[in-house]
């Protein structure tokens, strides 16, 4: 009669394996995806600081006259000033009444380069316009 092999030592081994590496997957996705949403953040506060400066450059002719309107030269100086000369894409399109501002940042991520998403490109349109008060 043949007996059954009852030594099952170590049989875990590669379940455990898996299950360390499908762990550390998962935390470099939610890490990408965290610093992703940091991304994000970051660049709509600058886009919404970049058009309420702009929009704060009202043309005082106007407002001597009784109308509220933008100077659009010192509006584009203003949203300069503030987004600097960096990498990032900004667009600006100014009317009489409002500002909007568009800021492109290429995001490089870690853990979704593997799936291809080397590069994410975040974007973030923000308008203000300027009020009386």
């Amino acid at each position: 009669m043949m007996e059954l092999a009852t030594d099952e030592r170590g049989s875990m081994l590669p379940l455990l394996g898996g299950l360390v590496f499908v762990a550390l997957v998962v935390v470099a996705l939610a890490v990408d995806v965290a610093r992703l949403h940091g991304a994000y953040v970051e660049v709509g506060l600058l886009a919404d600081v970049a058009s309420e400066s702009g929009a704060a450059m009202i043309d005082e002719a106007d407002v001597h006259d009784g109308r509220i309107a933008l100077d659009a030269d010192r509006a584009v100086q203003a949203v300069e000033a503030v987004v600097g000369t960096g990498s990032d894409q900004v667009e600006a399109e100014i009317s009489a009444a409002s500002l909007c501002v568009t800021i492109t940042r290429e995001h490089h991520t870690i853990a979704l380069g593997v799936v291809g998403a080397s590069t994410v490109d975040v974007s973030v349109r923000s308008c203000a316009e300027p009020i009386a008060g």
